[in-house]
């Protein structure tokens, strides 16, 4: 048997996966990883399921994993993405600037599409709720680049994220 703690982070680890995977297939819908397998999660996985010529149960069964596992380690990147943020740029607390009101609205977005992600006000400034917004996305995007502050990974997962919430 599972411990409820292990339960939450297999969920989690699954909505990772199939988030990784809706940023480059637009009918999986995106899902931000909470570690709660609810009707979002199941029919993320349904989505998934249809797409990839499963059983539509909405459950994640071996076959359903394997497939996400397979097809997750497709490497994915969006060519036009890469100079837009500069690679030695690294915003840090206290940065101020036209660049941050950016990262702030995109990061309201999230906000306001996802209950359990932290408000954003636009202040302009890299503050303490801007702080917070964005070590939660470092969190449910499995940042792999600085702890330190914003960077280029940030900045490229974020503008993905955002084109999918508002086209």
């Amino acid at each position: 048997m599972f411990t409820e703690d292990q339960k939450t982070e297999h969920t989690r680890e699954l909505q990772q996966r199939l988030y990784e995977i809706a940023h480059y297939n637009r009918r999986i819908p995106l899902i931000i990883p909470d570690g709660i397998f609810g009707s979002e999660t199941e029919e993320t996985v349904r989505a998934f399921q249809r797409e990839y010529g499963l059983p539509q149960s909405g459950t994640a069964d071996p076959d359903t994993w394997s497939k996400i596992i397979e097809v997750n380690n497709v490497h994915y990147t969006d060519p036009f993405l890469i100079d837009i943020f500069d690679s030695r740029l690294i915003l840090i607390p206290g940065t101020a600037g036209p660049l941050l009101q950016i990262i702030q609205v995109m990061l309201g977005e999230v906000a306001r599409k996802y209950r359990n992600f932290p408000p954003v006000p636009l202040s302009g400034i890299y503050d303490e709720p801007t702080e917070r917004a964005v070590a939660s996305f470092k969190d449910i995007t499995n940042h792999r680049g600085t702890d330190e502050g914003i960077d280029r990974e940030f900045w490229n997962n974020l503008v993905v994220l955002f084109n999918r919430l508002v086209v």
